[in-house]
């Protein structure tokens, strides 16, 4: 038989200081009202960390969910609209029901009897800054140019350039003793400082960078080109003995990332379709990854995959509005690992 007995905290707080700044926090917090046997070890530790609110019990702290944003996008140019954007999200969870730990401990290793455990807590934050732009080529060439000339008219054509850096710090820890400072929920510091928490290791944590480019082309006969082009390095951190971490190494590439669509003008044979539309891409990905040997002395593993995707769709809008699509897929992989390469294909 289950019994749930939880108390629900739910607050956002948004300020917008200046023009085009906007800072938003969200925070979730869950307490567990049940009562434990304070005889078993488990019970005496959630009874240790029961909390008062004036004068009522309130229970311990059995969820915690914070997340935070700000973003800056001020407005230079019709044309050109540059952003900021800052996240980070954190989590905690609480369990009675999991193994003890020690005060300051990252591990469920003991030290002596004597010392008094804890209940476990499990954390987790994540982190991401952008820096990127938008750029309207159509309106600044009928700016500059003219609408008229020849640039002007040629810019029309072109879709709006994005470009974005992105870098991004994640970690998670199985079985802390105590909830980290302000600091870590909001995301703030250094990868070390999400490595390493208390004195202990992260069971895992990583970094990466970003940069992406998205344009295409608005061509006549209502057919459009966009292709996407990104970039994406990682390393990782896991925690293998209680005192190291191995790290691997990682390395994306998409290129080209091209995608074609076609949507007629209807209606089209003779009125019996109301409206079309067909899609294509064509998506090229390798990707590249540098794992650290077991044993000491040894070489690392060095494997790499290269990915092909073909797919097509279409879509047509019938009299009496019976819509129906067909899709077709053709998809390649090449897997090259130590001492082998796989090829497979897939329809």
């Amino acid at each position: 038989i289950g019994e749930t007995n939880l108390w629900r905290n739910t607050g956002s707080l948004e300020l917008q200081p200046m023009a085009h700044l906007t800072a938003r926090a969200d925070l979730v917090v869950t307490r567990d009202l049940r009562n434990y046997d304070p005889t078993t070890p488990n019970g005496a530790a959630a009874d240790a960390e029961r909390g008062t609110f004036l004068g009522m019990d309130a229970g311990i702290e059995r969820e915690r969910q914070l997340a935070s944003s700000i973003t800056y996008a001020p407005e230079i140019a019709g044309w050109l609209r540059p952003r900021v954007d800052f996240a980070s999200s954190f989590s905690l969870t609480r369990d009675p029901n999991s193994p003890l730990v020690f005060p300051t401990s990252l591990t469920p290793t003991p030290p002596p009897d004597t010392i008094r455990r804890e209940l476990a807590v499990r954390l987790g934050n994540t982190r991401t800054i952008t820096l990127g732009t938008g750029i309207d080529v159509a309106k600044a060439g009928a700016k500059y140019a003219g609408p008229s000339s020849l640039a002007g008219r040629l810019a029309q054509y072109i879709q709006p350039i994005d470009v974005s850096a992105t870098r991004g710090l994640l970690s998670s820890y199985d079985a802390a003793s105590e909830s980290p400072g302000l600091g870590y929920q909001l995301g703030i510091g250094t990868i070390n400082g999400f490595r390493e928490l208390n004195g202990g290791l992260a069971n895992s944590a990583g970094e990466s960078s970003q940069i992406a480019v998205t344009s295409g082309l608005n061509l006549p006969a209502a057919i459009t080109f966009t292709n996407r082009v990104q970039r994406t390095t990682t390393t990782n951190w896991a925690r293998r003995l209680e005192s190291d971490q191995t790290t691997i190494d990682g390395d994306q590439t998409v290129f080209p990332d091209l995608n074609v669509r076609w949507s007629p003008r209807g209606p089209l044979f003779g009125g019996v379709v109301k409206a079309a539309s067909f899609n294509g891409r064509f998506l090229h990905t390798r990707q590249s990854l540098v794992v650290p040997a077991v044993v000491i002395g040894a070489e690392p593993e060095r494997r790499a995959t290269r990915v092909q995707a073909f797919p097509l769709n279409a879509s047509f809008t019938w009299l009496g509005d019976l819509t129906t699509t067909a899709g077709y897929s053709y998809r390649t992989q090449v897997d090259s690992l130590p001492g082998s390469v796989t090829n497979g294909n897939a329809a």
